[in-house]
């Protein structure tokens, strides 16, 4: 019986700019996301200095981790998702710094390639679902080009897991003609079918109730062990992030303010700023519950 090693994969690619064949070697213990010395700035022009919303932040995503980012409003949280792969307007903000996908630098790749990579290798989940779809575009349409011409049966299974009933008529619908929490749904579907090696989720279940946030994230879960994909998960749900994340980084005023094993999060009472954070959340969640 033979048994192989891969540890590293070696990918020959042709790179048709200089008609040369290149080598690019991937190893699998090499973490999926590197961002080291990442800082975002708001260009203010009527101001001598810019706005610092992520400072010189710097943290890594194993493969098949589910790695959650924790912070209060404000923190940077969603400034630090939009900038992973460029979807912060270059004339607003300004981006230095490393971001590794695996042996990517997205900060350095041409434009064209970088969107062939969101297409295919990283799929977002954003907080409104709304800003995510094309509002003049049936689902069924939106839903069938985008993702790898996924075919009706599949979406409508995929539909069924989340308690998407009639996925036949939700597929004929606009955007606008669904609530928030079903077009969140909608979207998460619509990540996982393009099978991407990432997933960012930013603040997904926020506008979801209790019972359905449960399903949404064991959908993600499925996801992930079925497919071995990572996921970069964003929320002020403790109890979510206490109960589905691999690691869990506190993110606060742009840095990272700590990292912790699931198991040691919840238990770091010892640090005032965590307390602080886990007792705004109890006020606030455990009141409206």
């Amino acid at each position: 019986m033979f048994q192989f090693q891969f540890n590293i994969f070696i990918l020959r690619l042709k790179d048709l700019r200089h008609s040369s064949d290149n080598l690019v070697e991937i190893n699998i213990n090499t973490p999926i996301l590197r961002v080291e010395s990442l800082c975002v700035k708001k260009i203010d022009r009527f101001a001598s200095n810019s706005k610092v919303i992520i400072d010189d932040l710097s943290f890594s995503i194993e493969r098949g981790e589910f790695f959650t980012i924790v912070g209060e409003n404000g923190s940077g949280k969603s400034t630090l998702a939009h900038s992973l792969t460029g979807l912060l307007k270059p004339t607003v903000f300004d981006i230095t710094g490393t971001i590794l996908l695996e042996e990517n630098n997205l900060l350095k790749i041409p434009k064209a390639e970088l969107e062939q990579i969101r297409k295919k290798e990283i799929s977002y989940i954003f907080q409104n679902p709304y800003a995510s779809f094309d509002p003049i575009r049936r689902i069924g349409s939106q839903m069938m080009t985008d993702q790898l011409y996924a075919s009706t049966k599949i979406v409508e299974e995929h539909f069924s897991k989340l308690k998407l009933n009639s996925g036949s008529n939700i597929l004929k619908k606009f955007p606008f003609q669904l609530s928030g929490g079903m077009l969140q749904r909608v979207s998460a579907v619509r990540a996982i079918l393009s099978n991407p090696k990432l997933i960012i989720a930013d603040e997904p279940t926020s506008a979801l109730d209790k019972p359905i946030s449960n399903l949404f994230m064991d959908y993600l879960m499925s996801f992930k062990n079925n497919s071995g994909a990572t996921i970069l998960f964003i929320t002020q749900d403790f109890k979510l992030a206490a109960k589905y994340s691999d690691k869990i980084a506190v993110l606060k005023s742009g840095k990272i303010h700590s990292i912790h094993q699931r198991n040691e999060f919840l238990k770091s009472s010892s640090d005032p700023y965590i307390t602080k954070l886990y007792n705004s959340y109890n006020f606030i969640y455990e009141s409206v519950e």
